[in-house]
C-alpha cells in the first residue's frame, strides 16, 4: 500500500474515475466472522490505507516509552481491556503492616528503600483481588482445559480435538481484571526503582534476609554474590537484590496460578539458569528486573518464559551490553489471554528462541519486544520444521500476530529493534505477519541492517488479518524467499 503519504494520495486519486471509494478497499471480514476479535484489528481491515499510520504511531509510542508501565498501557489499549478498580483497602492494610514496628528497616536498608519496597508491596496486595477475580472467571476444570487447548496452540504441540466450545469457554476469562492488576504493579515498581538504585551502596552490607508477610515473603540482599536456588524463590512475593553478582537455579520471576512474582536485581552481571519459565504469568503476574547497566545478563530458560503471559502477565525488563537470552516456546515477548513483554537496552546482545516470541500475540493477547542498541543478533527460530518444504521452519517471532483460524481471532504482536549493525533472522510466518483476524509488525530503526526470512514474512497479511514492516536506516538489506515484503493473501493487508 506504500509506507509514504504520497502514495496513499496517488492511489486515491484514481478511485473516482473507476467509481470506487476509499470503503470500497475495505476487506469485508465480516463475511468471515470469528470469535473475541479486537476493534483495533478490525477497524483497520475495514480501513486499509491506515495500516501503515497505525503501525508507525504504535512504533513510536513503543520508542518513546519511558517505562515498562507505558509499553504495558499500549498493549492494553490494543487488547481493549477495560480498567477496573483495585481495593484500596487491601492496599492500605499491606501498608500498615509494613510500616508497623515489627516490620522495621532491617539493618542497612534505609527508610528511603523501605518505603519504596512498601509501595510495590501495597500494589501488590491491591492487585490481588483482582488476579483472584480473573482466575476464578473459569472453573479449576475449565482453567485446565484453556491451558491445555493454548498450550498446544502455542507450542505448536497435539493438543487433541480442539472442539468450538472451547473458545466459548476462554471467551469467559476476565483479562481487563488480569491486565488491570498487573499495570498496577507495574506502575508500583517503576515509582519505587529510582529509591531502591538510591539506597544500592548504603544496602551493600545488608544480610540475605527473609520477612514473612500475608500476602507472601520478602527477600532481600545486599551487594555481595548471591546464588537463589529454586526453594528460595518459592513464596517469595518480592525480591529485592541490591546489587554484587547474582545467579538464579530456578524460574526468577515466574507466577502460577493466582500468584505475584517480582523480582528486581541492581547486580551488574546477573545469570538466570531454569529449565522451566522465568519472567513469566501463567493464570498469574510474574515480572523480572535486571536494570543495571555495566554487567552481561545470561539468561537460559524452557517454554513459556522471558516476558510470557499465557492467561497471565510476564515482563523481562533488563539492561547491559553482551546479553544472552536463549529460550524455548513462547517466550521473549509473547502473549495470550495475557500480555508478554521483553524490553532490552545494551549493545552486542543476542536472542535465540525455538518457536513464537520475539513479539507474539495470539488470542487476547499481546506480545512486545522492545530493544535498543548496536549489534544485536535475533535469531527467531529455525528448528521448528514446517510441513510446506523441506528446508522451512516454522518461526512466529519477531513480531507476529496469530489466530486459530475458524475458532477464534489472534492478538497483536510487535517487536521493534532500534541500533546499527543489527542481524534478524527467521523462516517461516515472522517479520511483521498476522494471520487470521490479528496483527504483526516489526520496526527496525538503524544502519546496516541485515533481515532474512522466508515465506509469510515481512509485512504480510494472511487470511484476513494484517501484516507491516518498518526499516529506517541506511544500508540496510532484506531477504525473503516469498509471500513478502508487504504482500496481502487470501482478503490479508500486507
Amino acid at each position: 500500500l506504500g509506507a509514504q503519504r504520497p502514495a496513499e494520495d496517488a492511489l486515491l486519486g484514481v478511485l473516482p474515475a473507476r467509481r470506487l471509494t476509499r470503503e470500497d478497499l475495505a476487506v469485508r471480514a465480516d463475511r468471515w466472522d470469528t470469535r473475541m476479535t479486537l476493534p483495533a484489528v478490525e477497524g483497520l481491515l475495514k480501513d486499509p490505507l491506515a495500516v501503515t499510520g497505525a503501525l508507525s504511531s504504535w512504533s513510536d509510542r513503543m520508542k518513546d516509552a519511558s517505562s515498562p508501565a507505558g509499553l504495558a498501557e499500549l498493549a492494553i489499549g490494543l487488547l481493549d481491556a477495560q480498567p477496573v478498580a483495585e481495593s484500596s483497602e487491601a492496599a492500605k492494610a499491606m501498608l500498615t503492616e509494613w510500616e508497623s514496628p515489627l516490620n522495621g528497616p532491617p539493618s542497612g536498608l534505609s527508610e528511603e528503600a523501605h518505603s519504596a519496597i512498601g509501595l510495590i508491596l501495597s500494589a501488590v496486595a491491591a492487585a490481588g483481588p483482582l488476579l483472584e477475580k480473573a482466575v476464578s472467571s473459569l472453573s479449576p476444570e475449565e482453567r485446565e482445559r484453556a491451558l491445555a487447548v493454548m498450550r498446544g496452540l502455542v507450542l505448536n504441540e497435539d493438543h487433541g480435538r480442539v472442539a468450538s466450545g472451547d473458545f466459548d469457554l476462554m471467551a469467559r476469562f476476565d483479562h481487563s481484571s488480569l491486565l488491570s492488576a498487573a499495570l498496577q504493579v507495574m506502575a508500583s515498581v517503576d515509582e519505587a526503582l529510582p529509591a531502591l538504585r538510591n539506597a544500592s551502596s548504603q544496602a551493600a552490607g545488608l544480610p540475605r534476609t527473609r520477612l514473612r508477610l500475608p500476602i507472601g515473603d520478602v527477600l532481600l540482599s545486599g551487594g555481595g554474590e548471591d546464588d537463589y536456588s529454586e526453594q528460595d524463590l518459592a513464596g517469595a512475593v518480592l525480591l529485592v537484590d541490591f546489587g554484587g553478582k547474582s545467579r538464579y537455579l530456578g524460574p526468577a520471576g515466574a507466577a502460577g496460578e493466582g500468584e505475584v512474582r517480582v523480582v528486581i536485581d541492581l547486580s551488574p552481571e546477573v545469570r538466570v539458569e531454569s529449565s522451566s519459565g522465568a519472567a513469566s504469568g501463567v493464570f498469574g503476574i510474574g515480572l523480572l528486573y535486571l536494570p543495571q547497566e555495566g554487567g552481561a545478563k545470561t539468561l537460559r530458560a524452557g517454554d513459556v518464559s522471558l516476558g510470557a503471559g499465557l492467561f497471565g502477565t510476564g515482563g523481562l525488563f533488563l539492561a547491559g551490553d553482551g546479553s544472552s537470552l536463549e529460550s524455548g516456546r513462547f517466550t521473549q515477548g509473547a502473549g495470550a489471554f495475557g500480555l508478554g513483554i521483553l524490553d532490552s537496552l545494551g549493545q552486542g546482545s543476542t536472542f535465540f528462541l525455538r518457536l513464537a516470541g520475539q513479539g507474539f500475540g495470539s488470542t487476547r493477547g499481546a506480545g512486545l519486544l522492545r530493544h535498543r542498541g548496536d549489534g544485536a543478533v535475533l535469531d527467531g527460530g529455525r528448528t521448528e520444521p514446517d510441513p510446506r518444504e523441506p528446508l522451512a521452519a516454522l518461526s512466529l517471532s519477531q513480531g507476529v500476530g496469530y489466530g486459530p483460524r475458524a475458532f477464534a481471532a489472534g492478538g497483536v504482536g510487535l517487536a521493534l529493534v532500534e541500533g546499527d549493525g543489527c542481524r534478524l533472522q527467521a523462516s517461516y510466518m515472522a517479520q511483521g505477519m498476522g494471520y487470521w483476524h490479528s496483527f504483526g509488525g516489526l520496526s527496525v530503526v538503524g544502519n546496516g541492517a541485515r533481515i532474512q526470512g522466508r515465506r509469510y514474512v515481512q509485512g504480510a497479511g494472511v487470511h484476513t488479518a494484517l501484516g507491516g514492516m518498518r526499516l529506517n536506516g541506511n544500508g540496510n538489506s532484506m531477504t525473503a524467499w516469498g509471500v513478502g515484503p508487504g504482500f496481502g493473501w487470501d482478503y490479508g493487508v500486507g
